[in-house]
């Protein structure tokens, strides 16, 4: 049994039943242009009834065994092949108890079905409550999505469960059209999404006689709960870990899918029933001293944000937290520059006035500031998917440009030009006096360079933490107008020839924590381009052979010398690309095996000591490869990734065509710029910083 949604695209419908090998699809004929290509047999319920009607009633028998297959699940529509998740009888049976256990519904209760046949929710709102003797409404999603509909069949109802974006929307319409409350639900849970506090405070408000809840775990249904760090060990209470589900419940993997299956459904170590397996979901838990688990977001969502690994999932909660706000959805975007921006998005609580600036200032007294999004949008609803959840896709990208009132033209020469900088390297037309660096889209490496070419403009030392103080055109200039001109300036970098040198400050924080934490995969920084065309091997292992060389911090290696850390330069050996082909793969498994090995070659650990800490694998498909390049944070970080992008484009392109190496000698290496750092930042020129940081992480 596969449910499959009329909503898909064209064409998807004929991928999902030619991936679970359907035989027999039942479809109604105003669908039948959205099952062409399918090679499965098609009888329409509502053209072929009179000719169905002429068969027997009588039931079949079957004899069903509990771990044979009951039905195959297609997650909401995504790029690449389709995944369908396989349940068997006993799973069903295990899933369906627990939820009329925690779902409530009794006979008598009405219950609104709200989600997708195709999805597994469906079991909890429409399947679960028949079970129970209740009666079910089928609401289409076309009127699910229509608030004031929605808001109709829900008041008739006893029941209720939807995901927390239907929930907003339902909460909104009930205060909007003045019913208030809906007294006659004495159940009212939401589930499938992360949930903000404040939607479970308003529907406490709008379902006064009701239990509110939250529901989890379709899927899973597991009895099993467990709190596993990376190594697969249990967590003590408190502290975060990665949360897997075991027990009956559990499904059996992906639909001719090894790979991801092996991925995602692990044997169950903590099981005395052989065979056990237990599910990894990706949320990020922790236990409470209470018994309780508390959802910090996901374990495979993070970004890297101005060199941090971020879980915008964490930031969701923090905002959606807020008074004023009812839904909140936080995304990563690209910023340029190799490196992601935060962008949150917010839906005002019904009669709440909603400042984004003054919610920007919270959260910048609640998280540190890489944590804060970069743009705020305000929305009078989040974009929904067909199965009712958030669809992230769907949001708008954030303007750029600063809003009016902060387009008043720089009137001093100094915000002029400090104005000039930022249009450029923000690519925003209009930059005013007002406007926020960050809320224009800036980010750390950005700031950098608008640190540097002001620097260079007035001819100050500045630093970098200014562009966090002064995040305005007009605090800026004014920095710049009030600072001491006549500051003794450091030396140029110069090139030293040196093969050994001590570490930078970056560099010994990094190699501090893998002394803490070895053979941790927490710094590595993955990049992945999708090659297309004819591909030149040869010229693309030159190519990455003379970054090699060129740069000689990607053949450095670390080591301890009388108990000091220091950087060891290794002339340049051997081919540098590693080639994995997997053409000889039908499609259907080439997909899935190469999103495996991107991930474990990306998650791969360096060892620091040893080296090389730069990788660079070419996987090669049928008509297309991709190039995977990784190295570790101790040598590169996020304005690495894109000068390693554009000097693999020259040297690729002059390789191809026989011209010779079109860049420039570097002047300096990077155990240059850290000879000079330990140099020249001395003790008294480290004075101030240190007093700074004192005072800002007093007590």
């Amino acid at each position: 049994f596969v449910p499959l949604d009329p909503g898909h695209a064209p064409g998807r419908l004929a991928d999902l039943a030619a991936d679970a090998s359907v035989s027999l699809v039942l479809a109604q004929e105003r669908l039948l242009d959205r099952l062409r290509g399918t090679a499965a047999e098609v009888v329409c319920i509502d053209a072929e009834w009179p000719r169905i009607a002429r068969e027997g009633a009588a039931l079949p028998t079957a004899a069903i065994a509990p771990e044979q297959l009951a039905y195959v699940s297609y997650g909401p529509e995504a790029a690449g092949a389709p995944r369908g998740v396989c349940v068997d009888h006993r799973a069903l049976l295990a899933t369906t108890s627990a939820a009329l256990e925690a779902f409530g519904p009794e006979a008598g209760d009405r219950v609104p079905c709200l989600a997708p046949f195709a999805s597994e929710a469906w079991l909890l709102e429409c399947l679960v409550p028949l079970l129970a003797g209740s009666t079910v409404r089928l609401v289409p999603g076309e009127r699910a999505l229509d608030a004031a509909r929605l808001a109709a069949d829900v008041e008739a109802c006893t029941v209720v469960h939807a995901t927390p974006a239907l929930m907003g929307r339902l909460v909104r319409e009930v205060v909007a059209s003045g019913r208030g409350t809906l007294p006659g639900v004495r159940r009212a849970f939401v589930g499938g999404d992360s949930v903000a506090p404040g939607l479970l405070a308003r529907m406490r408000e709008v379902f006064p006689a009701a239990e509110v809840g939250v529901l989890h775990g379709p899927t899973g249904g597991g009895s099993s709960l467990y709190v596993l760090d990376r190594s697969g060990a249990p967590v003590p209470v408190g502290v975060p870990g990665e949360l897997f589900l075991g027990g009956a419940g559990v499904a059996r993997g992906y639909l001719g899918r090894p790979a991801p299956t092996a991925a995602g459904f692990l044997p169950d170590p903590f099981s005395p029933e052989p065979g056990a397996r237990m599910y990894r979901t990706g949320a990020r838990v922790r236990w409470l001293p209470s018994g309780e688990l508390e959802h910090l977001g996901r374990v495979d969502g993070q970004v890297t944000v101005r060199g941090f690994r971020v879980d915008p999932g964490a930031v969701e909660e923090i905002l959606a937290g807020e008074p004023e706000v009812l839904e909140a959805a936080v995304v990563a975007m690209d910023g340029g520059a190799g490196e992601e921006r935060l962008v949150g998005y917010v839906v005002p609580a019904p009669g709440a006035q909603l400042s984004t600036g003054e919610l920007r200032d919270r959260l910048k007294a609640r998280l540190p500031g890489y944590m804060v999004p970069s743009a705020l949008v305000v929305l009078e609803a989040l974009p929904l998917g067909a199965d009712g959840n958030t669809d992230r896709r769907a949001l708008p990208a954030p303007p750029q440009a600063s809003p009016e009132d902060e387009h008043t033209r720089p009137p001093t020469p100094t915000e002029e030009v400090v104005a000039a900088i930022w249009s450029q390297l923000l690519g925003v037309e209009r930059v005013g006096v007002g406007a926020d660096f960050f809320d224009l889209g800036g980010h750390s490496l950005v700031a950098t360079r608008a640190v540097s070419r002001v620097a260079q403009v007035f001819g100050l030392d500045l630093p970098l933490r200014v562009m966090f103080e002064e995040p305005t055109v007009a605090r800026l200039a004014r920095y710049v107008d009030s600072a001491v001109r006549t500051e003794e300036a450091l030396p140029p970098v110069r090139r030293t020839g040196a093969r050994e040198a001590p570490l930078s400050f970056a560099q010994q924080r990094l190699w501090f924590l893998e002394q803490l934490h070895p053979g941790n995969s927490a710094y590595n920084l993955p990049v992945a381009f999708r090659l297309a065309g004819s591909l030149d091997e040869e010229a693309l292992e030159r190519s990455l052979a003379r970054i090699v060389e060129r740069h000689e911090v990607l053949r450095t290696t670390f080591r301890e010398v009388e108990g000091v850390p220091v950087q060891l330069v290794h002339p340049p050996a051997g081919r540098v690309l590693r080639t994995v082909e997997l053409g000889g793969l039908p499609a259907a498994r080439s997909a899935p095996a190469l999103a495996a090995l991107l991930e474990a070659e990306a998650a791969r650990p360096f060892d620091l000591e040893r080296g090389p800490l730069f990788r660079a694998h070419l996987f090669r498909l049928r008509g297309e490869a991709v190039l995977l390049l990784v190295m570790h944070h101790v040598v590169g970080d996020g304005w690495s990734t894109g000068v390693l992008h554009r000097e693999l484009e020259a040297l690729y392109a002059a390789a191809r065509a026989g011209e010779p190496d079109p860049l420039p000698e570097l002047p300096v290496q990077y155990a240059d710029f850290s000879l000079w750092q330990r140099e020249h930042l001395d003790a008294e020129r480290l004075a101030p910083h240190l007093a700074y940081w004192r005072e800002r992480l007093a007590g």
